[in-house]
């Protein structure tokens, strides 16, 4: 009994796979490098001053905050409208999927403005 991959001659897996491995490497670990060495391009004592700022604290409580209460809310809601869209049929049921949708989408779309980091001394000038 065949794979169904063996149907496929060998240069094209091979090509597929260098292609996503590419892929790969360009969209999600070249930028996490990036910000690596931007983060410790002034050492390892000025991140960990950065890290333990009192400002910093707070916002990374913050975050953690919005995190334990989205993700349970986010979970609840998705699987409440998942039940609802296949178990269902009712009117407005081609919005709540296209609600479903859209944020996910939307986020590869939306540009948000670079701003100096807690790293760097330069504050913003007016221009």
């Amino acid at each position: 009994m065949s794979k169904p991959h063996a149907k496929d001659p060998v240069i094209v897996r091979w090509t597929l796979t260098v292609l996503a491995l590419a892929a790969l490497g360009l969209f999600i670990v070249l930028p996490l490098a990036a910000v690596f060495v931007q983060a410790f391009e002034k050492g390892w004592q000025a991140y960990r001053d950065t890290i333990l700022q009192p400002e910093t604290v707070s916002a990374i409580e913050l975050s953690l905050l919005a995190l334990a209460i989205s993700v349970p809310m986010n979970t609840l809601f998705g699987l409440a409208a998942a039940w609802a869209i296949t178990k269902f049929q009712f009117i407005g049921k081609n919005v709540l999927t296209s609600s479903c949708d859209c944020p996910a989408a939307s986020t590869a779309c939306r540009c948000e403005p670079s701003y100096p980091g807690p790293i760097d001394a330069a504050p913003l000038q007016p221009t």
